[in-house]
């Protein structure tokens, strides 16, 4: 007995939960072109979760079997640069490189990461003020980082200067 499957078209409402995948495009342009057969089966599989899905990078760890978020990302990188040429032109111009493909997505929180935001952001309000209380190590990282910049901006602006006044005559 053969079962039919219904296609039931989805009202916007229902489509305004469902995740945005700013990389299924590119995932389908590169399952069109067949690209995924030059991957070996691992990074076909994590390239493929990474493009279909809302998952993080980090939560790629186990199904990449490393140990680290920067291991995720070397592998992804690589099986990207490995199936980009394989890519129509029109593809390859749109997405202009196989590191501003993979930008797409990691610019955007998926609703994953901003749920985990939101958890860490509520362990962090102080009940008696009902505001976001840093710890002292997180302002002192801060003031550093801001000393540091300000650091760059007044050497740069000193180098600029020497060298104006040194090429006038």
């Amino acid at each position: 007995m053969r079962t039919e499957k219904k296609h039931q078209r989805q009202s916007p409402t229902e489509m305004a939960h469902l995740p945005e995948l700013p990389l299924l495009g590119l995932h389908q342009a590169i399952e069109q072109a067949g690209a995924y057969q030059f991957l070996v089966p691992r990074r076909h599989v994590i390239l493929k979760a990474y493009l279909t899905t809302e998952v993080p990078m980090g939560d790629l760890k186990p199904l990449a079997g490393v140990k680290t978020r920067g291991a995720v990302l070397k592998l992804i990188h690589r099986s990207m640069q490995q199936v980009f040429p394989y890519l129509p032109l029109e593809v390859r111009a749109e997405y202009k490189s196989p590191q501003e493909a993979i930008r797409r997505k990691a610019g955007k929180l998926s609703s994953i990461s901003r749920e985990r935001l939101k958890t860490t952001l509520a362990e962090q309000v102080d009940p008696q003020t009902g505001r976001i209380e840093f710890k002292a190590p997180h302002k002192n990282n801060l003031s550093e980082a801001a000393s540091r910049r300000w650091q760059r901006v007044r050497e740069q602006k000193a180098q600029a200067q020497a060298a104006s006044t040194t090429e006038q005559p």
